[in-house]
């Protein structure tokens, strides 16, 4: 039995080995994809007899990692299954602590999901039923529950928190936190005052080396940004740290130990890795990607990166192209932010998202200028949209409209999202934004974005310039291919009926 349990809820411990694409489907509510379907599809992790799971998130296992290497390491610590708590946690057990993305459904992309197709988002079903388990524990045994990681955000409430069983809540990066509060807790945490702790950006050298992999194939190569960006949440706050060669390289042999022989590079923006400003290092990132190779991965990929990093310098786009591909054709999907076309919102909310050699009022030509480069060589964005920032005006969203019209038509998808306050003390001048403030500008917005969608999924569906087509190849399982496929044209026509049914009421 163990005296710190580490869990997460089921959406999220799942089988992702031959589909990183499911973890879309959590933030779904279940009026489009029913519980009993996501449970089919979406398989729990494998546990030992102790109801330990052969793979974990990157945040378990990163606070099991900091837990290791810390005074901690004489408490018998255990990353454990949602389904099989009771293996572990008994009178022995002083603290649980918990870990999710988006526990009460209210983050930017299931807030538009929920809103436009009703329902329960899949992750807040998920992390309720956890909740509901962990409370009759907790009773009968009188442990300390704790939790942190991506969703922190959600429990600026204490009231909140405590109605969901949770007793603390620490936020930010937890190196420099989590041992003295789990010490604290362990000592004597009915004597603890305080509900919420912060932990400050850690220095990169004490990041740990983590003690397994991780489902999602995800290896953090750097923190923070140094952009600035108003709607962000706390975890990309601060200045850009990358993190040292020696832990991403141990961290790439524990998953090709695991039969991994490809990752995703997590970063707020990746091509940065070892730089000191806002431009690319080519050494440095040139020498990670060589050393992954050497330990055996032989597909990176990353998480995210800025429009600006590839209109910076398109020579150097082509370099890390070919280093990253070698001799064989492969596309790249990637995560980056158009957020607004407005130089006033630009200026306003993302003031240095163009820096350091463009300026906010040139933002619509660094996007397009970005994409052909993108096209050229093989780059799939995939970008964010965001309706209601704080100022926004009719001729903001008028301008994302501009923009719009003339982007390529057969390149990169555009998701839209609403505007969800994520900051802990966000100065925002008002609160979340919600369908019932949408103008017909705003409809008219979101009309266009799924209509281009669906144009590119058809375009994307028999293109030829990925070979095989790796995009779909992610997600083969029973015919995943057909399945996601299906599944994404039924999301954006029926999104697309109730952006006409909407609209006639403007």
């Amino acid at each position: 039995m163990a005296n710190i349990v580490l869990t997460s809820d089921a959406s999220l411990l799942i089988k992702l080995d031959a589909s990183p694409i499911k973890t879309f489907f959590i933030a779904l509510p279940n009026s489009i994809i029913p519980l009993p379907l996501f449970k089919r599809i979406c398989r729990p992790l494998e546990v030992d007899k102790n109801g330990v799971p052969n793979r974990g998130t990157t945040a378990l296992r990163t606070v099991e990692a900091i837990i290791h290497y810390s005074e901690l390491q004489e408490y018998d610590t255990k990353i454990v299954s949602p389904l099989h708590l009771k293996r572990q946690i008994n009178e022995d057990t002083k603290i649980v602590g918990i870990s999710a993305e988006d526990p009460l459904g209210i983050s930017p992309a299931t807030v538009l999901f929920t809103s436009m197709f009703g329902g329960r988002a899949i992750n807040s079903i998920m992390f309720e039923k956890l909740m509901n388990k962990i409370k009759r524990l907790k009773r009968k045994f009188g442990f300390k529950v704790v939790f942190g990681g991506p969703g922190a955000w959600q429990f600026r409430s204490k009231s909140v928190a405590n109605y969901c069983g949770i007793d603390y809540v620490f936020r930010g990066e937890a190196e420099n936190i989590v041992p003295p509060f789990f010490s604290e807790i362990i000592e004597d945490g009915n004597d603890i005052t305080e509900f919420e702790k912060f932990g400050k950006p850690a220095n990169p050298e004490s990041i740990p080396k983590l003690l397994g992999p991780v489902n999602t194939k995800v290896i953090e190569i750097s923190r923070g940004c140094g952009r600035g960006c108003k709607f962000c949440p706390e975890g990309p706050i601060g200045k850009m740290r990358s993190i040292r060669m020696e832990k991403i390289l141990h961290d790439a042999r524990l998953h090709v130990d695991a039969g991994y022989k490809s990752i995703t590079l997590q970063s707020e923006d990746a091509f940065r890795y070892g730089s000191s400003n806002f431009l690319t290092e080519w050494e440095a990132l040139s020498n990670l990607i060589d050393g992954l190779h050497d330990v055996g991965i032989r597909d990176i990929n990353f998480t995210s990166t800025t429009f600006t990093a590839f209109y910076n310098d398109p020579d150097l786009v082509k370099k890390i192209t070919n280093k990253l591909n070698r001799d064989k054709k492969k596309e790249n999907v990637i995560q980056v932010g158009l957020e607004t076309a407005s130089t006033k919102l630009m200026e306003k909310h993302f003031k240095h998202k163009c820096s350091p050699l463009f300026k906010p009022s040139e933002w619509q030509e660094v996007v397009l200028g970005a994409i052909k480069i993108m096209k050229k060589h093989g780059w799939l964005p995939v970008s964010t949209v965001i309706m209601g920032l704080p100022g926004e005006e009719d001729d903001d969203v008028k301008d994302t409209l501009s923009l719009l019209k003339r982007l390529d038509h057969e390149w990169g998808f555009f998701i839209p999202f609403i505007y969800v306050p994520m900051q802990i003390y966000s100065t925002a001048e008002r609160g979340r934004f919600i369908l019932e403030n949408m103008t017909r500008y705003h409809w008219t917005l979101m009309e266009e974005l799924l209509k281009h969608d669906i144009m590119v999924l058809e375009r994307l569906s028999s293109h030829t310039i990925f070979g095989k087509n790796k995009f779909y190849n992610q997600v083969n399982f029973i015919n995943e291919a057909k399945f996601l496929r299906n599944l994404l044209f039924k999301l954006l026509h029926v999104g697309l009926f109730r952006i006409y049914r909407n609209k006639s009421k403007h």
